[in-house]
C-alpha cells in the first residue's frame, strides 16, 4: 500500500533539504520494527508482579536509547510491517 515508500520518501526529502542547507532541515534516522513479528510483551515490556521488576521491551529500549542521543538529526521510530485487512 506504499507505507514503506512514504516514510523513505520523506526521509530522502529531509536529507536533500538538509544537504542544501534550506531552512533548518536536518536528516532523519529511522529505527524500524515490525510489530507483527514479536509478541506484545516483547514489544512493550513486562512487569513481574512477584518481583516488582520491569523488563523493557524492544520499543522501551529503543525509545530510551533514542531519547538519550544528543544529535540534531530527527529520530523516527517506525512500525513498518503488514497491516491486517
Amino acid at each position: 500500500a506504499g507505507k514503506s515508500t512514504a516514510w523513505r520518501t520523506n526521509q530522502g526529502a529531509f536529507k536533500k533539504l538538509s544537504d542544501r542547507e534550506i531552512g533548518e532541515w536536518v536528516p532523519a534516522r529511522p529505527y524500524l520494527m515490525n510489530p507483527k513479528s514479536i509478541t506484545m510483551d516483547e514489544l512493550y515490556g513486562t512487569y513481574n508482579l512477584a518481583t516488582r521488576e520491569w523488563h523493557d521491551g524492544i520499543l522501551s529500549y529503543i525509545m530510551r536509547s533514542v531519547c538519550s542521543m544528543d544529535t540534531k538529526e530527527k529520530k523516527w521510530i517506525v512500525f513498518d510491517g503488514p497491516v491486517d485487512t
